[in-house]
């Protein structure tokens, strides 16, 4: 399954994950397919911006290019 996708339009979408950490506060981020990829949020808000850096940094491109496809997981459930 392919989770990064270049778009002809210079887009590049990415499946992130998104899970709570109670003992911290703060929303923690899992990009697919870019394990190196680690970041968090203490808002939603937050850590997707958060995402967008890190992959974009991470991809070599700028962060208007970057679209998440976003999931959230709670308890052992994930909900798109």
């Amino acid at each position: 399954m392919v989770v990064v996708q270049r778009m002809a339009d210079a887009m590049t979408t990415c499946s992130v994950t998104y899970r709570r950490d109670p003992g911290d506060d703060a929303w923690l981020v899992e990009v697919e397919g870019m394990p190196d990829v680690c970041t968090f949020g203490r808002t939603l808000e937050e850590a997707a911006v958060n995402a967008c850096e890190a992959i974009a940094v991470t991809a070599d491109i700028e962060e208007s290019e970057v679209e998440l496809n976003e999931h959230f997981a709670v308890g052992g459930l994930d909900l798109v």
